[in-house]
């Protein structure tokens, strides 16, 4: 026969063991709903965090738009002033580079197009052309990414829906089957049943507070404001892209849509239809033509006045020669030597000293440069080791006409400070 215990000391033990089941179960259930909510917290950030990169990208490529469809318009302008037929390959490729070079020195299209507002008609519209262009351009692209924000969307609903509806219903079940369980339980013993209760009842409000954080929908409502709070701030003129893009009409789904490269041909078709622009492009071509045409009488009259005066020493140098050994003791080749000196600083005058136009200050500082840059030789160095001199001019004319196109639409102030900051 099984000796018993106490009766009070076997409802103990038997009260005490059930009341760790009952801890460790709850344990167990708060510990479940802690990680699935981190678990639906690490989901949601990740979708919300994937906004932003997705919205930091779209607005990469609107600003990658606007540069290159404002690089269109602008080496339309430039290189047809230029007249591109006249130009060589080396030409073209140095105006096409500068214009990319300025759009990125200065910020970027949209920093330019922000600067250039409301300051001539000229510059409103090609703004307008070039902001219609890259609006075209995006809406392809925005249109199939329309499709994967709406899966974006789902997927952060699916999961609030599972957080709250899911986790409220299973936390009900498993109270009505703890208050099962306890009805079952009755113990005589009034101070051992209220520490029990004590205990099950702090249990019960930690697992409800628990249920309340992960239910109370506050602060979900923080936690994205926050994450908006944190989206880039853009401009009104990116703001305004999405919108039109929104209102876009899906109805043609059966028209054919133009491929990319024909938004630039409208760029094209755009500028030319603006009478300011031919304008423009005519002025800028007459100047660079005048400047040329100066260019090049100055470096006619600087190379006949050098050939002169290069004539001169050679006479001079001669008839100190010629002269007999008495003639120099008493002195009659110091004229001679006196019109050396003279004609050698007159043609230093002429290299170093005379006053310069911008597009011979240009072949100037090429000049410098070959002579510093291994790479540039190797453009404006002839085989026999000679200065390409058509090349030079022919950058210089370039370099030129991009500060003149640059002056001319007034995107800058070309001023004495401007050229001297260009060379400096």
């Amino acid at each position: 026969m099984i000796k018993r215990e106490n009766t009070f000391v076997e409802a103990m033990k038997f009260l005490r063991e059930r009341n760790n089941q009952l801890a460790a179960k709850d344990e167990q259930k708060i510990n479940e709903r802690v990680e699935s909510h981190a678990d639906f917290l690490k989901k949601y950030y990740d979708i919300r965090q994937s906004r932003v990169d997705n919205q930091i990208q779209r607005n990469k490529i609107i600003e990658g738009a606007r540069n290159t469809e404002l690089g269109t318009a602008l080496k339309a302008i430039y290189i047809t002033a230029l007249e591109a037929e006249t130009l060589t390959d080396n030409g073209l490729i140095l105006a096409e580079e500068l214009v990319e070079k300025y759009i990125l020195d200065e910020g970027g299209a949209s920093k330019i197009m922000r600067e250039c507002k409301n300051k001539t008609y000229l510059l409103n519209r090609i703004c307008d052309i070039v902001e219609e262009a890259a609006i075209e351009d995006m809406r392809l692209i925005f249109e199939d990414d329309k499709e994967d924000d709406d899966d974006i969307t789902k997927a952060e609903e699916d999961d609030e829906e599972v957080d709250y509806e899911g986790m409220e219903e299973d936390d009900k079940k498993e109270e009505t089957e703890e208050d099962d369980d306890k009805e079952e339980e009755v113990v005589d013993d009034d101070d051992e049943d209220e520490e029990v209760d004590y205990d099950i009842e702090d249990s019960k409000d930690e697992a409800d507070q628990v249920d309340d954080e992960d239910s109370e929908p506050e602060v979900e409502d923080e936690v994205e404001k926050q994450m908006d709070d944190d989206l880039p701030v853009e401009d009104e003129s990116i703001e305004n892209d999405e919108e039109n893009d929104e209102d876009i009409d899906d109805d043609g789904e059966d028209d054919i849509e133009p491929e990319p490269e024909d938004y630039d041909n409208k760029v094209l078709e755009d500028l030319d239809k603006e009478e300011d622009v031919q304008k423009a492009v005519a002025l800028i071509r007459q100047r660079v033509a005048d400047a040329e045409e100066t260019f090049i009488k100055n470096n006619a009259k600087d190379k006949e006045q050098i050939n002169a005066l290069l004539g001169k020493i050679s006479d001079n140098i001669k008839t100190v020669e010629d002269m007999s050994e008495k003639d120099k003791e008493k002195g009659k080749d110091a004229v001679a030597q006196e019109n050396v000196r003279m004609s050698r600083r007159s043609i230093d005058n002429i290299t170093n000293n005379r006053p310069l136009s911008i597009m011979e200050m240009f072949a100037r500082q090429l000049n410098k440069d070959i002579i510093r840059d291994e790479a540039l030789r190797e453009t404006y160095i002839e085989e026999d080791g000679s200065l390409d001199m058509d090349t030079i001019v022919e950058s210089s004319k370039v370099l030129y006409g991009f500060l003149e196109t640059l002056n001319t639409l007034q995107l800058k102030t070309v001023d004495s400070k401007y050229i001297e900051s260009i060379f400096s």
